[in-house]
């Protein structure tokens, strides 16, 4: 059974979820995959293109047995939600913002409210994305102190608040499995740079992704990711594993 997973993010989606048809495709797992990709990819700006209709969105779609990725131009959210029958629907806050409870509403219920109403079916998933690091000093940093605990604990607070308030499936914890990465202090590319995940960083998220949704042990996996030692893979992989099973048993 080839599964089918929508995502709504921004351009460094594409590139975790680039690696997370690798990881499926080392365990004979099919799926088809999709990302609609925003610039400004708050929950604001992609509630407002479900009303609008506005077509203005990129959309990346990797088939695997295809061997191939497709970009279309010019999608709205609403295209890409009906463009397949998708099992499964992930999002995310805008980084900057996903510590700050109030923006998420009332945009995710109406973001919730339409995917309800057009894959039934389907799982809602919200990504927890990850902190700032302490060397960034843009503006969107400073409300949260220019700390990366205290942006930390105020994404968490904000993510887990609205399990039950806007009726999500489950979380996606890239944030936790980036923290303990990070307090872990053996890994270099985790990031590309104060903002943006590196090589190791997107790993952690398709391979978190993957887990999560398949539930089979990273640890466990064939696939290995390109210039990284094994010593150091094994404790990415064991990290993200024990995330996983944390939030797979919530």
């Amino acid at each position: 059974m080839r599964r089918k997973i929508l995502f709504l993010g921004g351009e460094d989606v594409g590139c975790c979820l680039r690696l997370f048809a690798k990881i499926a495709k080392a365990d004979g797992e099919m799926f088809k995959i999709g990302v609609l990709v925003c610039d400004n990819d708050s929950l604001e700006n992609f509630a407002i293109n479900i009303r609008t209709g506005e077509e203005k969105f990129d959309f990346l779609y990797f088939e695997e047995g295809r061997h191939r990725e497709v970009t279309y131009e010019n999608f709205s959210v609403q295209r890409a939600v009906k463009w397949d029958d998708w099992d499964i629907f992930a999002i995310g806050q805008k980084v900057g913002l996903s510590g700050i409870e109030e923006s998420y509403e009332p945009f995710l219920k109406d973001i919730v409210g339409f995917v309800r109403e057009h894959l039934p079916g389907a799982a809602f998933v919200l990504t927890e994305p990850h902190s700032f690091d302490e060397k960034f000093k843009g503006v969107k940093f400073a409300k949260y102190g220019y700390s990366s605990e205290n942006m930390r604990r105020s994404v968490k607070k904000a993510v887990e608040s609205r399990i039950k308030a806007d009726n999500i499936d489950y979380i996606l914890p890239i944030g936790e499995a980036w923290s303990r990465l990070k307090k872990a202090e053996t890994h270099k590319n985790i990031k590309s740079d104060d903002e943006h995940g590196g090589r190791e960083g997107n790993y952690l998220f398709g391979a978190l992704a993957y887990e999560m949704i398949t539930g089979r042990d990273i640890n466990k996996n064939l696939y290995r990711l390109p210039f990284v030692k094994k010593e150091e893979a094994e404790i990415l992989k064991n990290i993200i594993h024990s995330t996983a099973l944390e939030y797979l048993k919530k």
